[in-house]
């Protein structure tokens, strides 16, 4: 058993400088809007929390990566802020700061011009929650992200990317954040 997943591990190394040459790079751009949920704080060593809901805000991504065939692994840097709508801890803005690698499949149908996808995505998150007080908290964390769309074929090159990402970050200031991001942009390809 060792030996039939040795092989497969080495088989599956060496195919890697294959499938990259073969692959086709490209780079990603796109905006929308960001909707953190309803954020619950739990203070250290208490059984108080402070919650927080969050108006809508701007959200914006970039990733830099590589397509081979129906699938694609990018890098991924993206930037959401929202002010707060209402807070019993004295929080004004939520801003956050995303690092994720990407894994996309680009869901194979009929159509030549538009390709429906699925993504997941894995990484870090800083999450920086600004007070009325003018003092800053800030932490970071392993995060996730799913999320679906459709690329409509606009050029040989250009491809229209509209989709949708929920997103989480484990335990920044003692609870989970999670973020809905609507967005649209374009995908260029070398």
């Amino acid at each position: 058993m060792k030996k039939t997943i040795l092989a497969v591990l080495a088989a599956g190394m060496l195919a890697i400088p294959s499938i990259v040459s073969a692959a086709t790079p490209y780079v990603s751009a796109s905006a929308g809007l960001g909707f953190i949920s309803n954020h619950e704080e739990t203070l250290l060593f208490s059984t108080t929390s402070n919650e927080t809901s969050y108006d809508a805000g701007p959200a914006f991504n970039g990733a830099f990566g590589l397509q081979a065939g129906i699938f694609r692994l990018e890098a991924a840097l993206g930037y959401q802020t929202n002010s707060a709508d209402e807070s019993t801890n004295n929080t004004s803005r939520a801003t956050m700061l995303t690092y994720m690698a990407n894994a996309c499949l680009d869901i194979p149908i009929e159509s030549e011009s538009v390709k429906p996808y699925l993504l997941l995505g894995l990484g870090g998150a800083t999450i920086t929650l600004e007070r009325t007080n003018g003092d800053e908290d800030d932490d970071s964390a392993m995060s996730v992200q799913v999320g679906a769309g459709l690329g409509i074929k606009a050029s040989e090159q250009v491809t229209v990317d509209v989709g949708y990402r929920y997103f989480t970050a484990f335990d920044l200031f003692t609870n989970d954040i999670t973020s809905h991001q609507v967005l649209i942009g374009a995908r260029y390809a070398f």
